[in-house]
């Protein structure tokens, strides 16, 4: 029995990252920000302990994650905390593929002045 559903390290992050999406689609978006958060001091903790490929993929998905809480931030009219999420993104994980996106997306941010 013992081995049947195996899991990755950041199989959390990911379902977090899920219901975040959930949030946004009923409207609660300052929810959805909240479980973003959530899942980014999860994957901190998480990379900690890991070495070698399987804390290399946390740190993708925590890139991801924080990527989104960007996203998520610029939607709510916080366009200069989604800069700095974004920044800080690649600075710490700029040695990732979803970290080098960071900076990308920060090129690009949309303004949204309304």
């Amino acid at each position: 029995m013992d081995g049947l559903l195996s899991l990755t390290e950041e199989w959390r992050l990911k379902a977090r990252v899920f219901r975040a999406f959930l949030l946004v689609g009923m409207g609660q978006r300052e929810m959805a920000l909240s479980e973003l958060q959530a899942a980014e001091r999860e994957g901190w903790q998480l990379a900690k302990g890991l070495q070698g490929e399987r804390q290399r993929r946390v740190k993708e998905a925590l890139a991801k994650v924080r990527r989104w809480q960007a996203h998520l931030l610029d939607e709510i009219d916080r366009r200069e905390e989604a800069e700095e999420v974004l920044l800080d993104t690649f600075i710490l994980l700029g040695d990732t593929t979803e970290g080098i996106k960071a900076l990308d997306m920060l090129t690009f941010l949309p303004s949204r002045r309304r």
